[in-house]
């Protein structure tokens, strides 16, 4: 390689991270959920039978058999479901065999409020709890709703 062009590569690879270690939007960044909002986001569950359940999230829809076994699901990752009673089910998410979070559904006694409460395990190892709240907005009974994250 001649020496202007190397001298060009190089002088363009020290801008380029230089101009990154300015970028203001590099860094570690904390969601402040009392200053947002989340709308349009909805999960559908409609009840197949046999305890199977169809799950949709956006244009993401996926079956999954609520016996307790890793069922496999989009993007290399598995589901595992069991009821924990009439009112809770309990999830786990994997890839590769790793989890990536651990959470309890819980229906309420009025069937118009699901809460999930969990754990989310980071590629560093370490975890973070997380609780979401959703309303049922559309028909179904039980499990087999629409549910939208309230706003």
């Amino acid at each position: 390689m001649k020496p202007f062009y190397f001298s060009l590569a190089l002088a363009c690879v020290l801008t380029g991270t230089l101009w990154a270690a300015d970028d203001p939007f590099c860094g570690k960044w904390k969601l402040n959920m009392e200053k947002s909002t989340f709308t349009g986001e909805q999960i559908k569950i409609q009840d197949l039978g046999g305890n199977k359940y169809k799950w949709t999230v956006g244009n993401v829809t996926d079956t999954i058999t609520y016996d307790g076994t890793d069922q496999p699901v989009h993007f290399g990752r598995t589901i595992s479901m069991a009821p924990e009673g009439a009112n809770n089910w309990k999830m786990v998410i994997k890839k590769d065999g790793r989890v990536l979070s651990s959470m309890t559904h819980t229906i309420s006694d009025d069937g118009k409020t699901q809460t999930i409460k969990g754990t989310e395990t980071k590629p560093d190892g370490t975890t973070s709890d997380f609780d979401a709240v959703w309303k049922k907005n559309g028909g179904g009974s039980g499990w087999g709703a629409r549910g939208k994250r309230p706003t």
